[in-house]
């Protein structure tokens, strides 16, 4: 007949049980903690976006709402108008936010160049690319990209990284133009400030070019009087095309001016862009977010809209 075992055995085995239930408890609950922590974590930066994202969505409201009251205040646009001099910049409940708008008709069109058959576009293209250092070369292969039918080599864009057929025809980005093959960042960082993206019966604001596009575009206008033009702009803005032609010459002389196209030009734009940031600091970081928008702004009676966004 067996003995029993020991009394103080049989409190060992059963402490060492409860000490690995123990352990094991422990674990589970260091390992919800830790995924409740990634789901509130999860949940915050979600929140954090969704804000900020209102907050964006919430100055385009703001730029179409001043964009709509200067429709109705004044038949021309130019430089001196609240939009164009307005920076936002406004402190939130909970963060920041950014805007600021530019007229587009202002630059040079680049889908002007679509059409093979218009001189004039492409003279003032190559014009604009001398004034910023570039060779014709580069002008030329950004014509065959968007003209009508496209480049006639296609080797380079089959070779290229990601390979692609260029058909031409309107861009809706000038962002369009990086899948050139040789176009560096550089190189499209210096022509940017003067090209825009717009359909291609477009008209250029004479209140709002500045002057490398103003020369660029008015045929045998030279730098001194592009300054001239533009301190008589300063002072009063341009009423019509007609006015402008007419103070130009004024300043200018008789002579001066007789070779514009008329149906080029315009004093009312339609088209804006807009550059929109907002943050929210969070305890790890800042939650930040960049948004461009495209506006057309309609003749009355439509009211103006966002056309398109895009990340910057």
């Amino acid at each position: 007949m067996s003995r029993p075992a020991p009394l103080w055995r049989d409190r060992g085995v059963v402490l060492l049980n409860a000490l690995v239930i123990v352990a094991a408890l422990a674990a589970v609950s260091v390992w919800l903690l830790q995924k409740s922590e990634r789901v509130v974590n999860r949940l915050q930066v979600g929140q954090v976006a969704a804000q900020v994202q209102l907050y964006l969505d919430g100055l385009e409201i703001l730029l179409i709402t001043q964009l709509e009251q200067d429709k109705a205040a004044s038949p021309i646009d130019h430089l001196g108008e609240s939009w164009a001099r307005r920076t936002y910049n406004v402190p939130l409940d909970r963060g920041q936010a950014f805007a600021q708008l530019r007229d587009l008709q202002g630059l040079f069109n680049l889908n002007w160049l679509v059409d093979p058959a218009d001189t004039a576009s492409r003279t003032a293209f190559r014009q604009l690319i001398a004034e910023a250092g570039l060779s014709t070369a580069l002008a030329a292969r950004i014509e065959g990209f968007v003209v009508t039918g496209g480049p006639d080599q296609q080797t380079a864009y089959a070779n290229a990284a990601l390979p692609m057929v260029a058909r031409g025809g309107p861009v809706a980005l000038l962002q369009e133009l990086r899948q050139i093959p040789g176009l560096t960042a550089e190189e499209f960082d210096r022509l940017t400030p003067w090209l825009t993206a717009l359909p291609p019966d477009s008209l250029l604001n004479l209140n709002t070019a500045p002057a490398a596009v103003l020369q660029a575009t008015l045929p045998g206008v030279s730098a001194d009087s592009v300054t001239q033009l533009l301190q008589i702009r300063r002072e009063t803005p341009f009423a019509s095309v007609s006015d402008f032609l007419q103070r130009g010459q004024d300043q200018l002389g008789p002579a001066a001016l007789s070779d514009i196209d008329e149906a080029r030009f315009t004093v009312v734009s339609k088209w804006f862009a807009a550059q929109l940031a907002a943050e929210i600091p969070t305890a790890d970081g800042t939650g930040r977010q960049r948004r461009a928008v495209l506006i057309n702004r309609p003749g009355k009676p439509r009211p103006s809209y966002v056309m398109l966004r895009w990340a910057p």
